[in-house]
């Protein structure tokens, strides 16, 4: 019986060493760029670490401006993040050269992503980061017009024809066109570019690269007939029509179609709340079916100089992103294309994602081409469509920038 307290002592030495081992968390640390997600990112990670009872602990750092430079720099001096957020491309090609990213080719996860996502965060035959938001480009259209008159989506140029004849003779106006502000027109150059081209843009770009290729070649000049097309289905003036009042007009019903990206949702939505819109990819010529555009928007990578302890729980968190109940998180007061095969989709959501279950995709070429030359590309094109140059001018101006692009490399 003396020896009773004794043992009470030890025991509760032994609890209380037990439950600190127990709440020891891991740190990890996560960057993150993107502003307008940063209220989703936090609930995720909270979301995280109560699944995990504590286990885990991320700090997040939102970096909006010169985040990439940031980044880079971070990485190189090994001061950087754990679980990172990163655009495709250039950002996936710097840092994974430098031998700062995990390969991530063979994680269970990534066998939940489609495939034809996963080329822009692939480098060296290795992909090293999980595509994750996505970004789409092509034909908004006003579902309740079309079926008013009897329209359906068209399969090629031919059918996109007829619906342009039946809209003109009922006295709808079929494009919303932006002619006054030249940020719009790089983005709908390069999006008919890549669906013109389809798998070859890549080869092109390397041959632009390279110096023997042109803008002025077969495949650009169906590109350039695709915008004198679409520039005669405007309706008039469009030159005095701005971004605000091309997405007025199709959100208010004044127009059948807007051709634009997926961030331009939102802008739509903002104005009528009620509308009801469908995309398809804008067909290119008289193939039975068009690609549309899609590409990533931003991807999750894991740092490769961090301990295995972090490195699992990296890999843990990516695989807690691909969760039904997490994208639905992610997507809470958002509108997001996720790069995960099994994520919830209607109306606009649903179409992309039709595209992507078969396979219909091309992914867009403007983050493929130098900075310089899609700058020049804006101006080039808004002219283009408000009839102010030819396109041998635009060609040729395109040619040179690159070249410079070239040889200042």
């Amino acid at each position: 019986m003396k020896k009773m307290p004794f043992l009470v002592v030890m025991f509760s030495f032994l609890v209380l060493s037990c439950e600190k081992k127990e709440i020891k968390p891991i740190y990890l640390k996560l960057f993150n760029y993107k502003v307008e997600y940063a209220k989703q990112v936090r609930e995720v990670v909270e979301s995280f670490t109560a699944k995990y009872k504590g286990k885990y602990s991320i700090e997040i750092e939102t970096i909006p401006y010169e985040a990439q430079l940031v980044l880079e720099a971070r990485l190189r001096e090994k001061t950087g993040w754990d679980i990172i957020m990163i655009p495709p491309y250039s950002s996936i090609e710097k840092n994974a050269s430098g031998g700062y990213l995990l390969d991530l080719s063979s994680q269970p996860f990534m066998q939940k992503i489609y495939d034809s996502v996963k080329p822009p965060v692939t480098y060296d035959g290795k992909v090293y980061a999980m595509p994750y938001g996505l970004s789409a480009y092509g034909v908004f259209y006003n579902k309740d017009i079309f079926a008013a008159n009897q329209l359906s989506v068209p399969k090629n140029i031919g059918e996109m024809k007829d619906i342009i004849n039946r809209l003109q003779f009922n006295k709808i106006v079929p494009f919303s066109i932006c002619g006054k502000d030249e940020w719009t027109s790089g983005y709908l150059f390069f999006s008919l570019i890549a669906s013109s081209m389809g798998k070859e843009v890549d080869r092109w770009i390397e041959s632009m690269n390279e110096g023997v290729s042109s803008f002025n070649n077969p495949k650009n000049d169906r590109v350039f007939e695709i915008l004198d097309f679409y520039r005669a289905n405007g309706g008039s003036n469009i030159k005095s029509i701005d971004y605000y009042v091309q997405m007025k007009n199709f959100a208010s019903g004044s127009t059948a179609m807007l051709v634009q990206g997926f961030n331009e949702y939102n802008v739509m939505v903002d104005q009528n709340s009620k509308i009801n819109a469908g995309i398809f990819a804008f067909p290119i010529d008289e193939a039975s079916s068009s690609d549309l555009c899609v590409d990533v928007d931003f991807a999750f990578a894991i740092s490769s100089n961090i301990d295995k302890e972090k490195t699992e729980g990296a890999i843990r968190f990516l695989d807690f992103l691909t969760n039904y109940e997490t994208m639905e998180l992610m997507s809470k007061g958002a509108r997001i294309i996720f790069g995960v095969k099994d994520f919830a989709s209607s109306g606009v959501t649903g179409d992309i994602k039709k595209y992507l279950d078969e396979g219909k995709i091309v992914n867009w070429a403007h983050r493929k081409i130098p900075a310089g030359v899609f700058e020049e590309s804006k101006s080039r094109i808004k002219k283009y469509l408000t009839g102010e140059t030819t396109k041998e001018e635009v060609s040729k101006n395109l040619d040179r920038v690159w070249r410079i692009n070239i040889e200042n490399r």
